[in-house]
């Protein structure tokens, strides 16, 4: 099942364009086009465009069942303030900005 298509632009210009990857190529005539066509549906690039789609899908998926929990957790995880344990030391201007 080919899931690209081979058409023709104008005089001597042919054009190879795959849909679900948005790849296309120009070229001088049809059998080129479908020489293109062929050597792309071989590749990486088509072979994973689907597999990539159904993990961004899923991620997203799973994004969203996850972000309350994160936000729920995201206070307990916050670093303390950079301020002294012994109350006197908030006098100290040099460091905390005492009055």
């Amino acid at each position: 099942m080919s899931a690209g298509i081979v058409r023709r632009q104008g005089k001597g210009q042919w054009i190879y364009e795959c849909r679900p990857c948005g790849d296309q190529a120009e070229t001088v005539d049809k059998f080129r086009a479908i020489e293109y066509g062929q050597w792309h549906e071989k590749s990486f690039q088509h072979a994973f465009t689907g597999v990539g789609q159904i993990f961004a899908k899923a991620y997203a998926e799973l994004s969203l069942a996850v972000m309350p929990t994160v936000e729920a957790h995201s206070r307990i995880l916050e670093p303390p303030s950079n301020l002294p344990h012994d109350p006197s030391l908030l006098n100290d201007r040099r460091k905390w900005g005492g009055r």
